[in-house]
């Protein structure tokens, strides 16, 4: 097993700049809400009864953190779209948010389109591409951010200005609350906290390191739940793309209604498992015995688990910690299989395919 704390090495596993793209997180939070402030948005957009995200893979990403923490405050329904067309609800009183960091996903494309047709309440989010031209040739709301701090360029390391720039968005249109203090605090903790991730960071007080290692060569089940549930679907993404390491999530308590059973066969099943789950000082009381028990549970049947205590001082602090933390582990864990967290060839070859004619 390589020496995580072999700087030079991780650096030639690196040509892609995902630790520096990991690094700047808070930076691209920082650009992204400053740089929102100055798009104005039409008033009837503030009438809209409900919101339709539409977008696909790491571009979506922030967003199903972003319904998942502020689900108890969200003034109407949100749904994400993963497909080509829009549910058949939307309307002239819907609120779309074409959302693709390449601007040349087709789905999304395809989405802009079909919302158009309906006479939705339209903005976007891209770095430009088909999506920039269609919301600038339409006069439509839009967030065409260049992805200074991200110079890896996947839109999975570039978070801080997708989920921002949804939240930015929302905020100003009076669908949610949240504070420029807030915003500046939880800043300046995801650049205290960030310190100790790094590569620089000696293994023995690193906690992104650390878990890293006891992840190699094992499927990787995340465990969330409340305001946390999108974060583990985040890690999770981060695992299979970043790592290279198949990975999937469930949240609590649905888990506990089903998952609990499946881990008896195949046979020895669980020496090639291990369980991460993201906890909070925030989770309500039933929560927190839930995930005791699974514990229990699993230890029971001799699979290991992992425990990642989130520490900031704010929800919003915390999910934000969760997606630099997670970041680093599956970057690390990355470096541990041996490849380049960067590259992603078989869903570029599978995009490669769909493009050809026939």
């Amino acid at each position: 097993m390589m020496d995580l704390d072999n700087e030079q090495e991780l650096k030639s596993l690196d040509p892609g700049k995902v630790a520096e793209s990991i690094e700047s997180f808070p930076v691209q939070v920082k650009q992204a809400w400053d740089e929102i402030k100055n798009i104005n948005l039409p008033k009837d957009y503030s009438d809209a009864k409900n919101i339709v995200v539409s977008g696909m893979g790491g571009s979506t990403l922030g967003v199903d953190i972003l319904r998942n923490l502020f689900k108890e405050s969200l003034r109407i329904p949100l749904v994400i779209n993963n497909h080509y067309q829009l549910p058949a609800f939307v309307n002239q009183d819907t609120l779309v948010l074409l959302l693709s960091y390449s601007g040349g996903t087709e789905e999304v494309v395809a989405a802009a389109n079909d919302a158009k047709e309906r006479g939705a309440k339209i903005l976007g989010i891209a770095e430009g591409g088909s999506l920039g031209d269609f919301l600038t040739q339409n006069n439509y709301p839009l967030y065409l951010f260049k992805p200074l701090a991200n110079p890896s360029n996947q839109p999975r390391l570039g978070l801080g200005y997708t989920f921002v720039g949804t939240l930015a968005f929302l905020a100003k249109l009076g669908f949610l609350t949240v504070s420029e203090e807030e915003i500046t605090e939880t800043i300046s903790f995801l650049a205290e906290i960030s310190k100790g991730f790094v590569a620089g960071a000696a293994k023995n007080t690193n906690q992104a390191k650390m878990v890293a290692e006891k992840l190699v060569g094992r499927q990787v089940f995340i465990v969330g739940s409340e305001f946390l549930s999108g974060n583990a679907h985040v890690f999770a993404n981060q695992t299979n793309e970043n790592s290279k390491n198949l990975a999937t999530y469930f949240i609590i308590p649905e888990l506990n209604h089903h998952l609990l059973e499946g881990l008896n066969k195949p046979d020895q099943i669980g020496q090639g498992l291990v369980f991460v789950f993201l906890e909070s000082n925030f989770y309500s009381d039933k929560i927190k015995k839930r995930i005791t028990i699974t514990k229990e549970v699993l230890n029971q049947q001799k699979i290991p688990t992992v425990g990642l205590t989130l520490r900031g001082a704010t929800k919003l602090s915390q999910t934000l910690e969760g997606v630099v933390l997670s970041s680093w582990i599956t970057f690390y864990l990355g470096a541990l299989n041996g490849v380049d967290a960067s590259k992603i060839p078989w869903v570029d070859y599978f995009k490669k395919k769909l493009s050809e004619g026939g």
